[in-house]
């Protein structure tokens, strides 16, 4: 069948206001009727279903929130080692039920083959054993390969270097990826830095309280490594102590010195008025 020039330009015309119609709508007035996953094979849909937590049989539909549950089943084939998986636009069908409006959502999903780890790596750790974060990966060689616990042990590389003052640290995973063999190298290159101290510890707010009593009540000291954590947990207990009025992390500022790799902690701070006790 011919179409001429001007009928295509209708037919568009029809299926783009048809794609759009739903935004149209009050999307809290079309409840969805179904879900179906179309082409898994080694994911049941049972299992994909436990991953839409916000787009669930029953409830309003939301293209936003459809598209968010999306990833999480992106993030699933990618922990279970389908790296190639890709998860296609949903297909939205609305139909009607008595007076009220439905939607029946199709989600094509092309699994392909899982991935298995070949080999993995560190490098460039000379501060803390390599060997030592090799025991602690979850990652085993011959099985799945997991991004999802990939990053998982990259952060937690990253919070032992910051713990001792590295915050500079960064890590950089690399995947190469053998798409005849279905198998991946992974590797973690790493750059450490230099290690940050505490430099001056200030307070502003109020010129009675005790410079250097204060200082004793914190885990974190002048010329100490710094230690993100340690000062979380000085603000936790300084608020503990009921002496000053409450603080938050915005109460306590820090400046950052690159040249010097130092610290500089400034609080700010206010005795507890009586009838505030």
């Amino acid at each position: 069948m011919n179409i001429p020039a001007s009928g295509f330009w209708l037919l568009a015309s029809f299926q783009f206001l048809a794609s759009n119609a739903l935004n149209l709508l009050p999307q809290d007035s079309i409840r969805i009727a179904s879900i179906i996953f179309e082409g898994n094979k080694a994911i049941s849909t049972a299992r994909l279903k436990n991953c839409l937590h916000l787009s669930v049989e029953g409830r309003a539909y939301a293209a936003a929130e459809l598209e968010s549950d999306m990833q999480n089943v992106r993030d699933l084939y990618y922990d279970e080692g389908f790296l190639r998986a890709r998860v296609e636009l949903p297909r939205v069908e609305i139909g009607a039920s008595g007076d009220k409006k439905t939607a029946v959502i199709r989600i094509p999903v092309s699994e392909g083959s899982p991935y298995l780890l070949k080999t993995i790596t560190i490098k460039n750790l000379h501060v803390l054993p390599a060997n030592t974060f090799m025991q602690m990966s979850p990652l085993t060689v011959g099985k799945p390969f997991s991004r999802i616990k990939a990053a998982q042990w990259q952060a937690k590389i990253d919070d032992a270097y910051h713990a001792i003052g590295y915050l500079n640290f960064r890590c950089t995973a690399n995947e190469n990826l053998n798409d005849k063999n279905n198998i991946v190298d992974f590797a973690l290159d790493c750059a450490e830095g230099s290690p940050y101290s505490v430099g001056k510890i200030n307070i502003v707010g109020d010129a009675s309280i005790n410079l250097s009593d204060f200082k004793k009540r914190l885990l974190v000291s002048e010329g100490g490594l710094f230690n993100p954590e340690l000062l979380a947990y000085s603000i936790q207990f300084v608020n503990e102590l009921h002496i000053y009025r409450p603080i938050s992390n915005s109460d306590v500022e820090i400046r950052i010195d690159a040249k010097t790799c130092t610290v500089n902690i400034t609080w700010h701070l206010a005795f507890l008025l009586k009838n505030e006790k």
